[in-house]
Order: C-alpha cells, then sequence, then structure tokens
C-alpha cells in the first residue's frame, strides 16, 4: 500500500511540473506560489442529489492546476483546469446522484509546493416504500445504504431494528400506522454504565429508543396517528434541529428528547397533558417554547439545562409540576406560574442565574428547599397570595437587593415573618 501511494504522489508531482512548465502566457513559474481561498468553508461542498454546479473562487500568486484526485467515474467535472496569478475560480459540477447512498470525491487545486483539497459531498436521493405487511421493511430494501427515506404502510418492531441499522439523515414516517409486534435491541452506554434495551412496539405508540444515540439524524417527521412518544425516543441526537408532535399525543415520554443538543424548536400540540422526566433535558438550542393548555402534569427535570431558553410560562392547567424541572435554565429572565400550582418543589428554578422576575400565584401554598437556589439576577417577587406560603431558609439565595411585591393590607404579614421579613424591600401592590 505503502509503495502504491508513492507511485501516485510521484506521478503527481511529473504531472504538476509538466503542466507549470507549460504554464499560460505571461504568467511566472514561482517555487513559493501560494493559493488563498476567497472562503474557507469550501473546502467541504455539499450538493444535492440532482445536478449542480458550484464555483469556488480563489487568489493566486503564481501558476495553478486544478484536477480531481478522485470521485466515483464520470460523476466530478472540474473547469477550467489551470490558470495563473490573480483572482480565479473554478467550476466543480456533480451529474445527479441515483443511488440511495452519498457520493465522496476530491478536487485539487495545486501549486508546484502548495495543494488545497477540495471534499465533495453529494446526497443520494430519498428511498420511498411502502410497506404492506408490518416487518418486512428489511426484504424490501435489500440494502442499509439509505440516507434519506420516506416510508408508508405499516411498522413494527423488527422494521424498527432495519431502520437503526441505516445512516439516515432524514425520515418521513407522517403516513406509516405502528403496529404491535416484532422486537429490536438498542445498545448503550451511559458513563460507566453500559447494557442493552430489549424493545417491541404497541399500536399508535412511537417506539422506545428508536432513534437514541442516533446523532446524524437531522429531520424527523412523525406519524400523524401515533398518541404517545415513548421514553428516550430520541434521546442523544444531538443534530436533530427540529420536531413538530402531531395532533393526538397526549404523553412526552421521559428523556424522550434528553440532550438532543441541535434541537432549535417543538411544537407541542394541545392534545399533550404528561411531559415525562428529562423529557427536554440539556436541548441547549431551544430559545421558546410553549406549554399547551392541556399540560397537566410536568416531571422531574422537564426542561432542566434548557440554557438558551428565554422565559417560561406555565399554564393554569399544570396542577403538578416536580423538581428540577427547569433548573439551571440560565437564560431564562421572566417566569409566569400557572393558578394550577399549590406546591413549587425544591430546585424546580435553581440556577436560573438570569432570572430577574417572577409571579408567584395566589394557589401557591408551599415553595420547597432551594426552588430559587442561585438566582442571583432576581431583582423582583411578584407574590399574589395575601397568607404568605410556607417557604425555609433555602428556598431563596438572596434577599438583600429584591423587592418584594405583596397585595394590599398583607405587607405586615410578609414584614412579621421568619423568612419573608428577610427581604430589604417589601411593597403592597
Amino acid at each position: 500500500m505503502r509503495t502504491l501511494r508513492l507511485i501516485s504522489t510521484t506521478l503527481l508531482m511529473v504531472v504538476l511540473c509538466l503542466n507549470f512548465t507549460f504554464c499560460s502566457d505571461g504568467n511566472e513559474v514561482k517555487e513559493d506560489s501560494i493559493i488563498l481561498l476567497a472562503d474557507d468553508t469550501q473546502q467541504e461542498l455539499f450538493f444535492s442529489e440532482k445536478e449542480e454546479t458550484k464555483e469556488i473562487k480563489f487568489t493566486s500568486t503564481g501558476c495553478w492546476y486544478a484536477f480531481i484526485d478522485y470521485a466515483p467515474e464520470d460523476w466530478i467535472t472540474v473547469t477550467p483546469t489551470e490558470g495563473g496569478a490573480g483572482e480565479n475560480a473554478i467550476f466543480i459540477k456533480v451529474n445527479s446522484n441515483n443511488p440511495y447512498s452519498d457520493k465522496r470525491g476530491r478536487v485539487c487545486i495545486a501549486t508546484l509546493y502548495q495543494t488545497i483539497d477540495i471534499v465533495v459531498i453529494q446526497e443520494g436521493r430519498e428511498c420511498t416504500q411502502n410497506i404492506e405487511v408490518a416487518g418486512t421493511l428489511d426484504k424490501l430494501l435489500g440494502t442499509y445504504d439509505i440516507h434519506k427515506l420516506k416510508l408508508t404502510g405499516y411498522l413494527n418492531g423488527t422494521d424498527v431494528a432495519t431502520i437503526r441499522k441505516m445512516p439516515l439523515t432524514e425520515i418521513d414516517l407522517s403516513n406509516v400506522n405502528i403496529v404491535g409486534g416484532g422486537t429490536y435491541t438498542v445498545h448503550y452506554n451511559r458513563g460507566s454504565i453500559a447494557g442493552e434495551y430489549k424493545g417491541s412496539t404497541s399500536d399508535n405508540v412511537f417506539p422506545s429508543c428508536f432513534f437514541y444515540n442516533k446523532p446524524i439524524i437531522q429531520s424527523v417527521v412523525l406519524p400523524n396517528t401515533i398518541t404517545m412518544i415513548d421514553d428516550r425516543a430520541f434521546a442523544y441526537c444531538e443534530n436533530l434541529s427540529s420536531i413538530v408532535i402531531p395532533d393526538g399525543v397526549t404523553k412526552i415520554g421521559m428523556e424522550a428528547f434528553d440532550n438532543c443538543k441541535g434541537l432549535t424548536s417543538v411544537t407541542i400540540p394541545k392534545s399533550v397533558t404528561e411531559i415525562g422526566s428529562d423529557a427536554f433535558r440539556l436541548c441547549e438550542s431551544i430559545t421558546s417554547i410553549t406549554i399547551p393548555n392541556s399540560v397537566t402534569k410536568i416531571k422531574e427535570g422537564a426542561f432542566w439545562g434548557c440554557t438558551n431558553l428565554t422565559s417560561i410560562i406555565i399554564p393554569n392547567s399544570v396542577i403538578g409540576i416536580d423538581k428540577y424541572a427547569f433548573g439551571k435554565c440560565s437564560g431564562v429572565t421572566s417566569i409566569v406560574i400557572g393558578n394550577g400550582i399549590k406546591r413549587l418543589p425544591a430546585y424546580v428554578f435553581s440556577e436560573c442565574t438570569n432570572l430577574s422576575s417572577v409571579i408567584i400565584p395566589a394557589n401557591v401554598e408551599t415553595i420547597e428547599d432551594a426552588a430559587f437556589e442561585n438566582c442571583s439576577a432576581l431583582k423582583e417577587i411578584h407574590v399574589k397570595s395575601s397568607i404568605p406560603p410556607t417557604v425555609n431558609n433555602s428556598t431563596f439565595s438572596t434577599y438583600s437587593h429584591v423587592v418584594l411585591y405583596v397585595p394590599t393590607g398583607s405587607k405586615e404579614a410578609y414584614q412579621n415573618h421568619n423568612i419573608w421579613g428577610k427581604f430589604g424591600t417589601i411593597v403592597e401592590e
């Protein structure tokens, strides 16, 4: 192998030397000629599956030569193939890609002593397949090398196993019916804990761990008929950018979108009643999320570590919220809590370090340990109950620089309270 590489390198240098010997008139061959790309990001070019041409602009201080280093036959065309000093451009054209898999190649722009590699990547065409009998996808396709897939028909656990073997970036399941039956196995490694999950499908439930730890998946269109997204369905899909949860889904399971760090937007329908533990934990790119007025339960750590959320509005429908639900949402500046909440649990808003204002409704009777721990930017707390809610010494981390607003006629009750009375300024409103 080393001998072949040496021969290839030697031949390349001979070809370059011959080309530079006959470099275009008026251009001096310089040993120190250099090339500067106008856009360094173009050292990796991405093309759709269709025929397409892209321009590469660059500056050269002397003669240069462009060539295809490697590529499938008759796929890439480069023009022009040589030039001289000054501002230049080459055009890289790719033919349409009929296979389902991506194609890769490399184009080089070279001087006598410098070579710039341009990696060419073209995505494969979308594969469309109807599954009349659940569990037969493997036989229908005959290949796993598929990047874009659109399915219709019936899908079970056996088909989930087939799909998990594919290097998918996009999948459309909108017209799929998930049915019970078939099995699949998912291997996981969480820190020092390794193991495997053996799953099967249930009717109209998006399966547990379906896309668990599939970081290359970017786009998923969910089946229109599902009523639940099961546990860890998309956990650690770090490049998944957006998700629309269809009408009819009532529950988002535990860790369903855990560590989907690239997720920027989520649409939660009005049918959802429960958001599971750690459902959106560490979805660091989400800037806003609307919790519909159908949700009654928000479980432990549901939005923990969503550091780019700027505001939180908990609707009146929510009657249960668990600890850490919005902990470490460090970008949040304001929180509105619905009238259905009677208890704010431990650490529920802890480490919301940019939180400046919070409204606590009249129905809240208890605020537990460290609920607002390390909310160092807090400036205003508006409590709507004339009877001071039960708190303890660790509920808040700061008192002296916070203005506490209380209902008219209740200032004395708050001032005389052993903890609420610690606030530096208490104002009736």
